[in-house]
């Protein structure tokens, strides 16, 4: 009997208290209309913006600029051709200054003139000593010029014993020459050499010649 009294208690009692929940909720407020929205403090929506119309410009491209580099050339120089004019003849001239033909000793030049062109000659001359007998030592002090040519020579012991009349070579002498106007076809010539002693018993210094070399003469 007692918790049947017990029982009805704790019914009568959880009716009273649900009555007294549902006051509450009637006098609250609608969570659906009621409610105040609340800021969140992370503010997560980022503002939606429209992208503005930019303004490109036109791309210009710029024309690239071609240097050219100028190669250095060597100025072509045109040397004008030697050439030599065939002579008319290329037969030698030759020539000969004499000795003096009432000397028993002298000297004597022989010559002989090869055309290289019209104008230039390769002339080769020999000095002699024109004599009977003789004996003389070595000379270093003969001289020998012709035209604008020097030459100092020396000349051997000479050592002959006859009674004909001989020449001796004493030097040789090769040059050549180019004729450049009329004075230049001749040319002159002077030798000396020393023999210091006594000849056919008269005494001899210096033997000397003078003479000219033409070249405007025949062809032999």
């Amino acid at each position: 009997m007692k918790k049947r009294k017990l029982s009805v208690l704790v019914f009568a009692l959880l009716l009273l208290l649900s009555a007294c929940v549902g006051k509450e909720k009637s006098v609250g407020t609608d969570p659906l209309t009621d409610a105040v929205p609340t800021e969140s403090v992370f503010d997560t929506t980022e503002p939606i913006t429209t992208p503005k119309e930019t303004e490109t410009a036109p791309v210009t491209t710029k024309p690239e600029e071609t240097v050219t580099t100028p190669t250095e050339t060597e100025p072509t120089t045109t040397k004008p051709e030697e050439t030599e004019t065939t002579p008319a003849s290329t037969d030698p001239i030759r020539g000969e200054i004499p000795a003096d033909p009432a000397a028993k000793i002298a000297l004597s030049l022989d010559w002989v003139a090869d055309p290289l062109s019209t104008d230039r000659y390769k002339i080769t001359v020999i000095l002699y000593l024109n004599s009977y007998s003789v004996f003389v030592g070595e000379r270093d002090d003969g001289e020998l010029s012709i035209g604008t040519n020097r030459k100092s020579f020396h000349s051997d012991k000479i050592d002959y014993e006859d009674d004909k009349k001989v020449k001796t070579a004493l030097t040789e002498y090769t040059f050549e020459h180019t004729v450049s106007g009329t004075d230049a076809r001749s040319l002159p010539v002077s030798a000396s050499w020393y023999f210091g002693g006594v000849y056919a018993e008269t005494p001899v210094d210096r033997l000397s010649l003078d003479g000219m070399i033409r070249l405007d003469q025949p062809a032999s």
